[in-house]
């Protein structure tokens, strides 16, 4: 069924696209790395994992107007994790679209391989008008970490391997009503057929840029707010969104999340940012046995599973090849925290090195409990 969507998908975009197309522009780009993943402290043992990733983006511009935008990624994961985790193998090649454009290639014990597209849409302007339709990723978050207003292609702030972020299957039309404003529509169809539809409204008040969107969620009423500006020297930023009561999702209670942030950067190159997130339906008590690694698949609901998260993190340029990173999460209910430190070094103009770490400490059941396990990450990548 879900491959005679990805024809339907075809078919419609070879419909949609320009006849002649003799002038036609290509962009490719993308990278490969290597990574391991070392896991410590946790109840069971884990072996260290590896991993080999590599991307390809093509963008294609057929003539004036019109733009082609394919991306997917090749994934080979040996040992620990694939050992460790019950049904990994299953988990990272579920594809959450209504397309289904993840492929295993081979799977067992020790190993999981597979390709996943996560562009692979068609775009055309004309003037002040936008339509895209494909899979995309339709951004309404302006906040850094948490994006409860991001009702489409809501990410996890614990996958820090995946930057590039998932796209959703999704129609989307952007009309820009004058320089500093856009409305905005946009309609989204899941892998269980469920539908999420809503209009933005996005202009600037104040030195301000504010937005408010609404629709339907999975079936239950949507309705949010955003701004983004200055306050002082500093940047200023939050998101709030209400979640009616009902729907086909796997929350169909009324829920209200609200997130707000902050960032300055010092003439050194110091950039300190700090991010709050308020779920109504977050527990105030022990989370449970979640293991940040298996927080991957989130939605704007899901962002977080206690009342309350708090987020600190600092950047520094320490020279023009070596980034220095460190970023922690507390949980003020359940005093668990997540502390992430990182060092990006430059071999040459393509090639990076990286090393990075994922902490947890707290009790047993707490939200980053330390019996899950810390994880430890280098890696190497080249771009192109």
């Amino acid at each position: 069924m879900r491959l005679a969507r990805l024809a339907f998908l075809l078919l419609a975009v070879g419909a949609a696209a320009p006849a002649h197309a003799q002038n036609a522009a290509f962009e490719l780009s993308g990278f490969w790395e290597t990574l391991a993943i070392g896991v410590f402290g946790a109840r069971e043992s884990v072996p260290l994992t590896s991993q080999f990733n590599a991307r390809l983006d093509l963008r294609w511009y057929p003539t004036d107007g019109w733009e082609g935008y394919a991306a997917g990624r090749a994934l080979t994961t040996y040992g620990g994790i694939v050992e460790s985790v019950p049904g990994y193998g299953d988990l990272v090649t579920l594809d959450p679209g209504w397309l289904d454009l993840t492929y295993e290639i081979s799977s067992a014990n020790d190993h999981v391989a597979y390709v996943n597209f996560d562009r692979f849409s068609i775009q055309h302007t004309s003037g002040s008008l936008e339509m895209q339709a494909g899979r995309q990723r339709v951004n309404w978050g302006m906040n850094m970490v948490w994006n409860p207003n991001d009702i489409f292609n809501a990410a996890s702030f614990f996958d820090i391997t995946y930057i590039e972020k998932p796209g959703s299957d999704s129609m989307r039309v952007r009309y820009y009503t004058g320089p500093v404003s856009s409305a905005e529509a946009a309609v989204k169809v899941d892998y269980d057929d469920r539908v999420t539809a809503a209009g933005l409204f996005r202009t600037n008040v104040g030195g301000y840029d504010v937005q408010a969107l609404a629709g339907s969620v999975q079936g239950a009423v949507g309705v949010g707010f955003g701004w983004s500006g200055q306050l002082g020297a500093a940047g200023f930023n939050g998101e709030l969104t209400y979640f009616g009561p009902g729907g086909t999702g796997a929350i169909t209670d009324e829920q209200f999340i609200a997130s707000a942030g902050a960032n300055y950067t010092f003439a050194s190159s110091l950039m300190l940012t700090t991010e709050f997130i308020y779920n109504s339906l977050g527990t105030t008590e022990p989370v449970g046995n979640s293991p940040i690694l298996g927080t991957v698949f989130v939605d704007a609901r899901t962002l977080s599973l206690a009342r309350w998260n708090v987020m600190v993190a600092a950047q520094y340029q320490l020279s023009p090849l070596t980034r220095l990173g460190m970023a922690s999460v507390f949980n003020p209910n359940d005093h668990s925290a997540y502390v992430s430190p990182r060092l990006d070094y430059s071999l040459s103009n393509n090639i990076t090195l990286s090393a990075a770490g994922q902490l947890l400490f707290g009790g047993a059941e707490t939200q980053f409990s330390g019996d899950n396990g810390s994880s430890v990450f280098a890696w190497l990548k080249s771009s192109f």
